[in-house]
């Protein structure tokens, strides 16, 4: 099974993060990553979108193997 939606953000979110309050969502369309902010219009997700989380934006970037390691 793979996941094609996530919730960031609060409480009862699929990935909290302290001290943010208001989650977002990314999601896989079409082939294609988008996100929005609670329940918004769906925006493209496109490499160094800043993503509200916590006061502190995350940017949104390919993963690299040393980001896991």
């Amino acid at each position: 099974m793979v996941l094609h939606r996530i919730t960031i953000g609060g409480p009862g979110t699929d990935l909290p993060v302290a001290g943010a309050t208001l989650p977002f969502e990314i999601s896989l369309y079409n082939g294609r990553w988008i996100w929005r902010v609670a329940n918004n219009a769906w925006k493209p997700l496109a490499p160094n979108t800043p993503l509200p989380c916590a006061g502190q934006p995350l940017i949104a970037r390919p993963g690299m193997y040393e980001d896991f390691q």
